[in-house]
């Protein structure tokens, strides 16, 4: 069955239409993909009709999610560099030698000179191993709270994206997020806990995240902002 859209200027809407529908929504998804929502006998027209009355929101959403978009990635590491670790600074300061690739210790980054070149990666991997452990359990907790379990934690490249939830029940965060302090954290992994029981952004989504996560909205806010500051690794 092919898919029901609608093109208002330079912008194509998906059409999701349901008997149970009463009214008209939109949302811009993750992705930027443009879903509008109507009951199942709404006239194309009004629909158009009521898009065009929504365009600057529109705009404005996707300028967002544009401004969010992580900043290029610095060549390399010198020392004195800050690198960020749970909404915490610390300084690269290169060593002569040492038994790993990373230590972290009293406000340092600690890398091999050896290791100059691959500082980049030797920083993720320390990132991954051990943000990646603080992570899960981060998740652990927070889902027993909730009660919503997802079937299995990955940490990954995400590229621009912070998180994604599978439809089967996997989910997924960029190990980038180990950057932002534990409040932001928390809200992209119940932001993608949420999507576990309501996959798309529609208004019981953000009710149910809502009720679970009252200062969604300020902690969304706070992560936009702090995507410029401190996306540095």
């Amino acid at each position: 069955m092919s898919r029901e859209t609608l093109s208002v200027g330079d912008l194509l809407f998906e059409i999701q239409r349901s008997s149970r529908r009463k009214t008209l929504g939109l949302t811009v998804d993750r992705s930027g993909e443009l879903k509008l929502y109507a009951p199942e006998t709404t006239p194309r027209e009004q629909l158009e009709k009521w898009a065009k009355s929504r365009l600057l929101w529109v705009y404005q959403k996707l300028a967002i999610k544009e401004a969010s978009r992580p900043l290029p990635r610095p060549v390399g590491y010198v020392s004195g560099d800050a690198v960020y670790y749970l909404g915490r600074s610390y300084r690269v300061r290169f060593v002569a030698d040492q038994a790993g690739p990373v230590h972290c210790r009293a406000g340092w980054l600690e890398l091999r000179q050896s290791d100059r070149a691959d500082a980049h990666t030797r920083i993720r991997e320390w990132f991954q191993a051990t943000g990646g452990h603080w992570i899960k359990e981060r998740v652990k907790l927070l889902s027993d709270r909730y009660g919503l379990l997802p079937s299995t934690v990955e940490i990954l490249d995400l590229g621009n994206r912070w998180g994604s939830c599978s439809a089967t029940g996997r989910v997924n965060f960029n190990w980038r997020l180990l950057q932002f302090p534990i409040r932001l954290i928390d809200y992209v992994i119940t932001h993608e806990l949420v999507h576990l029981v309501e996959p798309h952004h529609n208004d019981d989504y953000w009710r149910r995240l809502e009720g679970l996560m009252p200062d969604y909205a300020d902690r969304k806010a706070k992560l936009l902002e702090a995507t410029r500051e401190y996306d540095r690794v």
